[in-house]
């Protein structure tokens, strides 16, 4: 049924054949339309209730939830039984402790533990977390530390000696590579010239091999796709791009913006979606399905308000958080 489904939609799917101006130069972009709204999306509530839920990510057989409770730290839960394991991560100025963590949730395993990267962009520190002792222990098992000199924004491990990510030089952003060893950022490509720090209000999601990335900027209505080395690199746009000379008008609480946030599996690309010129006041959130050419394939409306989405990347499974602090386990029949 599903192959049937997909079929039908990739089939109706409607391509604009031209290129067309973009606001990120180094990217050869395509207009694409969506398909009309289809009602394949399963949204089951998980009996998982914890105070001030706000985002989070699933880590092997984990979620980490954030939550208003306790800054820089994490909710931790098994995801199969919702079994309560507690929080982990401290805010504070010691060897094990963090300033301002933020993780992609980029993991790996070994044979005994679940081996967790994050930033403290307080510190300038990449660090990569035992999360099984950290867990057995009650405090930060730091196996790797990384100092830089300058931030990274939507960061991920190529390998254990190569990061990448966006800086932003005061002048212009710029998709970079980190080399932990000299401590040097090499530009890959630029991004945007855009005096304005804001420009990091968007999200990254990667391929497991890191084959392939795909990043969703807030203020632009543009889903850029590319390789971790720049090689491959190419962005769809909901119609007409949006264009930094129109943008940069604009305050940061007068843009609309269009996307919240992207998650993806080995075969999608999920994006949390508002259209901001044809919403309402509390209106539901969608969600937009492509594959990693960027072709759209399902268009849902959640009947929710959405605060962020994330997945399981092993199992294909994807998630959703409200505005009500409900998560939730999403299929598509």
């Amino acid at each position: 049924m599903k192959k049937y489904i997909l079929a039908i939609t990739c089939f109706c799917i409607l391509f604009v054949g031209c290129t067309s101006q973009s606001s990120f130069k180094e990217f050869k972009n395509r207009e694409v339309e969506l398909p009309p709204i289809s009602s394949g999306l399963q949204m089951e509530e998980l009996d998982i209730h914890p105070i001030g839920l706000i985002f989070g990510y699933c880590v092997d057989s984990l979620f980490l939830l954030r939550t208003l409770e306790y800054n820089n730290s994490y909710r931790v839960f098994n995801a199969e039984t919702f079994e309560d394991y507690g929080t982990v991560f401290s805010t504070g100025e010691g060897p094990n402790e963090f300033v301002n963590l933020a993780t992609q949730g980029q993991y790996y395993t070994t044979s005994d533990s679940v081996m967790l990267w994050v930033r403290d962009a307080g510190k300038r520190k990449i660090r990569l977390v035992n999360l099984t002792q950290t867990l057995a222990k009650g405090e930060a098992v730091i196996t790797k530390e990384y100092s830089t000199k300058t931030n990274l924004y939507n960061i991920f491990a190529v390998n254990d000696t190569s990061f990448v990510g966006n800086t932003f030089d005061g002048l212009k952003w710029s998709y970079a590579k980190f080399n932990p060893v000299t401590e040097q950022i090499t530009p890959i490509f630029d991004l945007l010239e855009f005096k304005d720090i804001t420009f990091a209000s968007g999200n990254t999601t990667a391929k497991k091999d890191m084959s392939l990335m795909a990043h969703a900027p807030f203020f632009f209505n543009q889903i850029l796709f590319y390789s971790h080395d720049g090689a491959n690199r190419f962005s769809v746009s909901l119609g007409k791009p949006v264009l930094f000379e129109d943008l940069k008008t604009k305050d940061y609480g007068n843009r609309l913006q269009y996307f919240s946030n992207i998650a993806s599996s080995e075969e999608h690309v999920w994006i949390l979606f508002k259209d901001p010129e044809n919403s309402e006041p509390g209106s539901n959130s969608k969600i937009i399905v492509m594959d990693w050419d960027g072709n759209p394939l399902y268009l849902f409306d959640t009947g929710k308000q959405l605060r962020t989405i994330f997945s399981d990347f092993q199992k294909g499974t994807f998630y959703g958080v409200d505005v009500d602090e409900k998560l939730y386990k999403m299929t598509i029949d």
